[in-house]
């Protein structure tokens, strides 16, 4: 009997807890404390609670980008982000234009950067993210459409049109190149050919306030007898809306402006130059989580024999496919107030407007 009790005693010592055995009392694994920072991965926690394990692409107006481990890139919006954790040092831009190098760690509204002296700032003067020893295309994303219709039999008829969006970010900085061109052919004879080609430099004062020191575009349609104009001009601009769905940006400047006409009446001068003022905005939404809208509107005054006024808008509706392929129906129009007549004395018409349907893939 005594033998039997002292087993019993000893199996019950070496038995686990009751807790530990699992069930819904289990304690969920924890950071040890808020100053914890990650080792060899970088971690972000949603407002779900959940983990993901992978590396901090960048931050930038509200989207974080995060390449999971397990489930590829990721744009996951800023504010369903709960914390972060980074095992790389990160370049971080505040609004007042302070740039603070260091690991992150962000818990909740709270934002310490641990580097060669440990900072500590409210989140809400995160104005982006970028790791601070990056590839060089590591900050480069874009994206490239195109569309082809082709028919033949009662009617030859091809039409085809190619865009690119590419895009390098820095802390304060944006670099976009845009490129657009159509092409149009009916029973042998061009009825649209054209290209736009728009590169500017955008940097951010403040939150709200930006710069664009260089703003320069080109653009040909020898069937609106332009053989070529060349654009190039700075603008001052400004934040009106910026949150998660809506993002909405005016901006105003001078520019320079070149154009050279395919065919000019006698006594008229085939290339004129001109100042411009321009004024341009755009407008994103998010109306679904894979629904996109995106309004752009750039506009010119110059002078009458360089055509007054000049603009050119673009309404587009984007859906998201998969993670890298969209489905993109969008509208253009372009006005010249004062079209130059080409040699024969025909006068091109003001507005040109095209709807084009296209495939992109995101990169």
């Amino acid at each position: 009997m005594r033998y039997a009790t002292f087993l019993l005693v000893v199996i019950m010592a070496l038995a686990p807890p009751a807790a530990a055995q699992g069930g819904p009392e289990q304690a969920e694994p924890r950071w040890p404390s808020d100053e914890t920072v990650a080792n060899a991965f970088d971690w972000v926690q949603l407002d779900t609670d959940e983990w993901l394990k992978g590396e901090l692409i960048a931050l930038y107006e509200d989207d974080l980008v995060f390449d999971s481990a397990k489930f590829g890139p990721r744009t996951l919006d800023w504010k369903d982000v709960k914390e972060v954790r980074t095992s790389q040092a990160m370049t971080v831009g505040l609004t007042g234009g302070e740039v603070l190098v260091g690991k992150l760690v962000i818990v909740g509204e709270r934002v310490r950067v641990v580097g060669d002296e440990t900072r500590e700032v409210p989140r809400s003067q995160i104005l982006s993210i970028v790791p601070a020893w990056s590839k060089p295309f590591s900050r480069l994303g874009g994206k490239v459409s195109a569309g082809l219709t082709a028919r033949q039999g009662n009617v030859d008829q091809i039409d085809a049109n190619v865009s690119a969006e590419i895009e390098h970010r820095r802390v304060r900085d944006r670099i976009e190149l845009d490129y657009f061109a159509t092409y149009s052919s009916n029973e042998g004879k061009d009825t649209a050919n054209d290209q736009r080609i728009k590169s500017q430099w955008t940097h951010a004062i403040t939150g709200r306030f930006f710069v664009k020191p260089a703003v320069v575009e080109w653009y040909r349609d020898p069937i609106q007898n332009l053989d070529a104009r060349t654009t190039a001009g700075a603008e001052l601009g400004y934040q009106i809306f910026d949150t998660r769905r809506t993002e909405w940006q005016v901006s105003a400047g001078l520019a320079w402006q070149q154009t050279q006409w395919v065919g000019v009446e006698a006594g008229e001068e085939a290339v004129q130059t001109a100042a411009a003022f321009v004024g341009s905005t755009r407008f994103e939404q998010e109306w679904t989580k894979d629904i996109d809208f995106k309004f752009d509107y750039t506009f010119y005054l110059t002078q009458e024999d360089a055509g007054r006024y000049i603009h050119h808008g673009l309404v587009s509706v984007e859906t998201e496919w998969t993670d890298t392929l969209d489905f993109d129906v969008s509208l253009y129009w372009d006005r010249t107030q004062a079209p130059q007549a080409a040699r024969d004395g025909t006068v091109p018409d003001q507005d040109d407007l095209r709807m084009v349907v296209s495939l992109g893939i995101e990169f």
